[in-house]
């Protein structure tokens, strides 16, 4: 799988406008009530197709980066490789919604990947964040005189 920055936006903004759901259903999966809270069941062990795998992969970046909260993903028998995320009310972080702000910005962000791109390093999250640090304090710096 290669990492998408607009399919990760896409997620952002989803949780960000109370639209997760939906982006789920968009992509096929099925989501349950939980018997066992209020929370909702997400059934990815039938994530065969390549678009709902992508799917799934990028949710799991995000939850591992810190950038959502209110997921919890469960992975169990795997030899077969059957995963669960259960949504209790997912939400961005600040980290996230940091990030979501500048991906927004049609002035920051053709400069933050320009700059990783002429410094020659990958557009990981660690160089996004310092080229956004960096950029943002440029700007700052420049309209304070």
């Amino acid at each position: 799988m290669v990492r998408s920055w607009p399919l990760l936006k896409e997620i952002l903004e989803s949780i960000e406008q109370d639209r997760f759901d939906k982006l789920l259903t968009t992509y096929g999966y099925d989501i349950e009530p939980d018997d066992l809270s209020d929370a909702k069941l997400i059934d990815f062990q039938n994530s065969h197709s390549e678009d709902k795998y992508k799917l799934f992969c990028h949710i799991e970046l995000l939850i591992d980066s810190g950038l959502i909260r209110g997921l919890e993903l469960t992975t169990y028998d795997l030899d077969e490789g059957f995963k669960d995320l259960l949504s209790k009310r997912p939400r961005l972080s600040m980290a996230g919604f940091d990030l979501l702000d500048a991906m927004r910005n049609e002035k920051l962000w053709p400069k933050v990947k320009s700059t990783i791109k002429t410094v020659g390093v990958d557009m990981s999250l660690t160089a996004l964040k310092t080229a956004i640090d960096v950029l943002t304090r440029q700007a700052i710096a420049g309209a304070a005189g």
